[in-house]
């Protein structure tokens, strides 16, 4: 009902705004719309750029540079799409959470790794990265004594939604090629410069920050051994009063405890700890699944089968099990003894070989002690060291970061929700309290969306800032033989063949895995 309300109201806006630009109220204040959006432009400020542009020779330089970094992010790209759609059509990969619709769209809440809660956050790099993208083309502009119309905002309603620049055509066909380039690369270059800066700023706030001892409580399976002991957010620091600081540190604290209970200490939300009692339900390996004309499926093992015996030795956990596997050979005979619906049943299986050509091969799935436990352990150290270093390569592993749980790692969405309840705020930051979390948030999200904006802008495809230098690139290219409107025609042609072929890889990528 909610969702109505909103989705009646823009439509009701949109309508406004395309009602006064056809009557020409927004032209009188020298505004126009653009769909749902409305440009208010001014020539105030282009005395601005002038100063900014005043050392010409730095920025010269420093868009050369730019070139440089977008010439190889666009490189990289085409070469990544490409290869994806490759696979996508002679080696079709099956569909992956990454790969869904939904998640092509940069909007909290509808795409799976971005939270609702962290919108404001988003939009606020956003409209920060738009406008220093901006200034840069402006800045260039002037450095090449191209001619600035106009600046201005683009708002949606009362929110600002971001900024533009716009240079006089006609000087920007006039100009020689590598003003061009360089104006055009001065966008990318100054959104992934806005990045190492948030990336610098991040580790100073973090110095008033330390991640705290134990095992992050991520989630809690419905009906398993944990659910009602632990919640999400807790932190386990202890195991039968030995102290954990590692997720193999507690599951391996656990691993000789099935049939019996242990007792685990817990730090809940507001730091206060208690003792809880973890039964560890009874002894053996449960069968989560059975492959077909396996060993197991032909001697008549079931999904659910609770194993406690192979060979005559007893089997109460997953380490155990596989420590017993690894002492038989394949062809051995070998007895399994089993616990079905409360009976107990001894097979006989004649073991194969495993897939990966080492050992002997049963054939089963079985959960793991994390799997019975039912606890998704959250990973508390891995973001804090990738966020406080000063290598660069670690920024780009943060940067992806929300995409953890796709990969088989601890997701981090920014020190937001349960999340906050593993690190704790020092020094004089302390005084602030929860509200002290805006401050790396904020400077997380706008690294975030400043690195995304640069890579794509940097795909080679018009209107694209990576399809502008793609062009200038290959007027030069043809140049020996080509000119004048041929030229242009030949440069249109291989520009538009390079954006078809880089928008049907991302297509193929999300559809192929689908359809093929």
């Amino acid at each position: 009902m909610v969702l109505g309300w909103i989705l009646g109201g823009f439509l009701a806006y949109w309508l406004l705004v395309v009602f006064l630009d056809a009557r020409g109220v927004l032209e009188r204040y020298n505004a126009s719309a653009a769909g749902p959006l409305v440009m208010f432009r001014t020539g105030r400020g282009r005395g601005l750029l002038d100063r900014l542009a005043a050392p010409r020779r730095f920025w010269r330089v420093y868009a050369n540079v730019g070139v440089g970094i977008a010439g190889l992010v666009m490189l990289l790209s085409f070469v990544f799409l490409l290869r994806i759609a490759h696979l996508s059509i002679f080696n079709t990969p099956e569909p992956t959470q990454i790969t869904e619709p939904q998640n092509v769209l940069v909007i909290p809440g509808i795409n799976d790794f971005l939270p609702l809660s962290v919108a404001p956050e988003i939009l606020a790099g956003l409209l920060i990265g738009i406008i220093v993208h901006e200034f840069g083309h402006g800045i260039l502009c002037r450095v090449g004594d191209i001619r600035v119309d106009s600046m201005g905002a683009v708002m949606l309603a009362v929110l600002p939604f971001g900024a533009f620049v716009e240079p006089d055509e006609e000087e920007v066909q006039n100009a020689s090629s590598g003003d061009r380039t360089r104006m055009f690369a001065a966008g990318v270059t100054n959104n992934f410069v806005l990045t190492v800066v948030a990336f610098l700023l991040i580790v100073l706030s973090l110095t008033a920050v330390q991640p705290l001892d134990g095992v992050g409580v991520q989630n809690v399976a419905d009906d398993s051994l944990a659910d009602g002991v632990v919640e999400q957010g807790d932190r386990i620091v202890a195991v039968d009063g030995e102290e954990v600081g590692s997720t193999d540190a507690f599951f391996g604290a656990l691993g000789g405890s099935a049939g019996g209970e242990v007792e685990v200490t817990v730090a809940a939300k507001d730091g206060a700890t208690r003792e809880e009692r973890l039964e560890m339900g009874a002894p053996g390996v449960e069968v989560s699944s059975v492959r077909s004309d396996s060993a197991a499926d032909e001697a008549g093992m079931q999904e659910g089968d609770v194993i406690t015996a192979v060979g005559g030795e007893d089997v109460t956990n997953a380490e155990g099990f596989i420590a017993a596997m690894e002492t038989l050979s394949p062809g051995d005979e070998v007895d399994i003894e089993v616990r079905r619906e409360g009976e107990t049943a001894t097979v006989e299986a004649t073991l194969g070989e495993s897939p990966r050509g080492e050992g002997a091969f049963l054939g089963v799935g079985y959960l793991t002690n994390a799997q019975r436990v039912g606890i998704t352990p959250y990973d508390i150290q891995t973001p804090y060291s990738l966020l406080t270093s000063l290598n660069p390569l670690d920024w780009v592993f943060a940067i992806y970061l929300p995409l953890g749980s796709a990969v088989g790692i601890s997701p981090f969405f920014g020190f937001d929700g349960f999340i906050t309840n593993f690190y704790g705020i020092t020094g004089p930051a302390a005084a602030l309290g929860g509200a002290y979390w805006i401050v790396p948030n904020l400077l997380y999200w706008t690294a975030w969306v400043n690195f995304n904006l640069g890579l794509f802008n940097c795909i080679p495809a018009l209107p694209l800032d990576g399809g502008h230098i793609l062009k200038e690139g290959l007027k030069k290219a043809v140049s020996p033989v080509a000119s004048g409107e041929a030229r242009e025609k030949v440069a249109d042609s291989l520009t538009i063949a390079v954006a078809v072929a880089m928008f049907g890889s991302m297509v193929l990528m999300i559809v192929a895995p689908r359809v093929l």
